[in-house]
């Protein structure tokens, strides 16, 4: 039962439960896999998203806001979407890469557009890539540093705050 209120939520959302919502359950966006296997589901999770008590976990309360998928030490990524290359930190092998308004639910209107930032950790930039450079759905543009990849996936709720959201909702 932990986190019910917000998976709950979640729920009711996709169901269409809440007041002047149609169901959109199967009617979400998906971004491209960002390793190289047709699916993210094609590869073993190390640790997926959830609560976990223990020390290294304490200060986000057990609750890890990601996905760890085991790899190879240097398999390419590639982009989930057309985006820029927002942060990039060396010395903790994390790319940040972002796209504004992307378009998650399709009601009829245009869909429900939200601002995105995915976080990869255990990756560095190819050679030629930098802060600030924009990139295409499917660009290769980094490489893993470790048998294993961290994904955190948030997603802006307009203007309630950002989110965390379980990468494995958003992308394939």
């Amino acid at each position: 039962m932990s986190n019910s209120e917000e998976r709950l939520a979640c729920y009711n959302l996709l169901a269409g439960n809440e007041e002047g919502t149609d169901p959109m359950y199967g009617n979400h966006q998906t971004h491209r896999n960002m390793l190289s296997g047709d699916s993210i589901r094609d590869y073993e999770i190390k640790l997926p998203y959830g609560y976990y008590v223990s020390s290294w976990n304490a200060s986000s309360d057990g609750l890890y806001q990601g996905i760890k998928v085991y790899c190879t030490n240097g398999e390419s990524l590639y982009a989930p979407f057309d985006c820029e290359i927002i942060d990039v930190n060396t010395d903790e092998n994390k790319i940040t890469l972002r796209k504004d308004d992307v378009q998650y639910w399709y009601d009829g209107s245009g869909g429900t557009k939200r601002d995105t930032e995915v976080t990869i950790a255990n990756a560095k930039l190819l050679s030629g890539y930098e802060k600030g450079d924009t990139l295409t759905e499917g660009e290769e543009f980094a490489k893993t540093t470790a048998g294993n990849v961290n994904f955190h996936v948030e997603i802006d709720t307009d203007g309630c705050g950002w989110d965390y959201v379980d990468p494995r909702l958003v992308i394939y």
